[in-house]
């Protein structure tokens, strides 16, 4: 598999199926990484493939020639200042650096992708200085070279990308997401929402006959393409919930009605029906409507659950939770009105608690990840 990946590294679209068969094959596809991938894709073991750093996205050839070159012969970098220093070559430039950072090529150094990315020119500046003191032979007050800079005194202390924004520069680096999956954050909801997955879908094509049944389907948008007809426009939309891709067919109708909702790298929550061709055996999906993550929660969602434990009561929580669940006035539209519950649990005792109605549920996403940061990730249970 990794001579496979390496003979088509440069195309990106096999890059991500052959990716997507290791994974089938229950091969392990290690991330960039600075310290232990070659130009191409290589494997230490039976276990795991990992990734070239030739296959990321305008990291150029005889960049990462350089870098490896180093790397063998002085090895391992410490730090991407460390090995700014080391490598002298011109053809690294800032531009590289910023994708290397962004496919993760640095993870395991210790420093996160976000603080890296905003102190890499304070990083490029030191590591000039050292060449340009040491092309004319200027050393320090002791004799020796520029002292070597270490990432966490010159990058600032950030706090690591948005995991959307992360997996979003990821995949513009290297193609796929190989870290995570923005459909990651919806996992609990996308279990209560939809009916069926998209590799389920495509197992079924032909294999199933159907006649009017209803579907729900969630995926990531991964591609959007669009045509214009007599009757308007139409599309033909890739989701993609990490089980499967599987293309739907939107008429000029819902498309229209819809359009604004349908945006790359969103979540997509997809009503229609489905029936069989009963010349071919093919199944076909008519799509009927179409939500965001936003819109669903407010037509769909039930009640807020928090789940709450005697440990937590005393440190100033039911006061943060006061600022973080919005009150609602007498004006206020009704599908806002979702309830609060309070699952609170002591020793040897748990109760459900509904919050009062002037108290509704939070449906926009920060206001969900505000929630869960100030509870816990599994403290927080958003059921439909």
């Amino acid at each position: 598999m990794a001579a496979v990946l390496s003979a088509d590294m440069d195309n990106t679209d096999k890059v991500v199926i052959f990716v997507d068969d290791c994974q089938q094959l229950g091969l392990d596809v290690v991330p960039p990484d600075i310290n232990r991938s070659e130009y191409r894709f290589v494997s230490e073991n039976e276990g795991n493939v990992i990734f070239g750093l030739g296959a990321i996205k305008g990291a150029g050839e005889s960049a990462i020639a350089e870098i490896i070159e180093e790397r063998n012969a002085n090895g391992a970098f410490k730090s991407l200042a460390e090995m700014c220093q080391r490598v002298k070559s011109r053809k690294i430039s800032k531009r590289i650096l910023e994708t290397l950072i962004k496919a993760g090529a640095f993870d395991q150094l210790g420093t996160n992708r976000n603080s890296l990315f905003e102190g890499l020119p304070e990083i490029v500046r030191i590591a000039n200085q050292q060449h340009r003191d040491e092309e004319i032979g200027q050393n320090d007050l002791f004799g020796g070279s520029v002292a070597v800079a270490h990432d966490e005194k010159v990058t600032p202390h950030l706090e690591e990308w948005d995991e959307k924004i992360r997996l979003r520069y990821e995949k513009l680096a290297i193609g796929l997401y190989l870290t995570g999956h923005p459909i990651n954050a919806y996992e609990d909801e996308v279990k209560q929402l939809r009916s069926r997955t998209l590799k389920q879908m495509a197992e079924d094509d032909g294999a199933q006959r159907y006649q009017k049944k209803p579907v729900t389907l969630v995926g990531l948008v991964s591609a959007i393409r669009t045509q214009t007809t007599d009757k308007g426009k139409r599309a033909f939309v890739t989701l993609d919930d990490k089980t499967a891709y599987y293309e739907i067919f939107i008429f000029s109708n819902v498309y229209e009605q819809y359009e604004e909702l349908i945006q790359k790298e969103e979540v997509l929550v997809v009503e229609g029906t489905l029936n069989s061709d009963y010349a071919t055996g093919a199944v076909r999906v008519r799509i009927e409507a179409l939500h965001d993550i936003e819109s669903v929660r407010n037509q769909f969602l039930r009640r807020l659950m928090l789940n709450v434990d005697k440990s937590q009561t005393g440190n100033g929580l039911l006061d943060r939770l006061d600022e973080l669940l919005p009150m609602q006035t007498q004006t206020a539209e009704k599908q806002m009105r979702c309830p609060v519950f309070i699952a609170y649990e002591t020793e040897t005792e748990k109760v459900e608690l509904r919050l009062g109605e002037d108290v509704s549920a939070p449906l926009k996403d920060d206001d969900i990840k505000l929630l869960k940061k100030t509870l816990g990730e599994d403290k927080v249970n958003l059921i439909y």
